[in-house]
């Protein structure tokens, strides 16, 4: 019973991040293609490719999350494998003591920070929760 609850508030924890993070994004992709790169990890020429396929991993994982079914399995799975890669540029970006903004929910010039990198471990936390509760559970009862 347990992990049909945490199954779902994970579920719908990371389906409102990832809609959100999209939405915000959406609003001034160019912005977010200047921070990818800002963080110099890529070339200059590859920041609004990467900034589209970003968006559409986003959207994706949130469409998979509201679909949910025999699917969720998979809308956990990409949440932590993008958010990881998320995790690993912060990461960098901090180690090599950039000031960049993060713009990892739509555009702003707040630069990147720890906070930023323990905050995506707390969501690969939860997604792996979820993933983990998914998994484990009655496959019948998922929604």
């Amino acid at each position: 019973m347990i992990s049909e609850y945490l199954t779902t508030f994970t579920r719908i924890l990371l389906g409102i991040l990832f809609a959100y993070s999209f939405t915000r994004k959406m609003t001034d992709v160019s912005s977010f293609a200047k921070s990818i790169s800002g963080f110099g990890l890529f070339p200059k020429k590859f920041s609004m490719f990467l900034s589209i396929w970003v968006l559409v991993a986003e959207l994706t994982i949130t469409i998979l999350f509201v679909v949910g079914n025999f699917i969720l399995n998979l809308a956990f799975l990409l949440a932590i494998i993008l958010l990881a890669v998320f995790s690993f540029a912060l990461f960098l970006v901090i180690k090599q003591k950039k000031i960049v903004a993060c713009n990892c929910f739509g555009a702003n010039d707040k630069p990147v920070t720890s906070f930023d990198l323990v905050r995506n471990i707390g969501f690969i936390l939860c997604a792996l929760t979820g993933f983990f509760t998914a998994t484990f559970k009655d496959n019948s009862t998922v929604v």
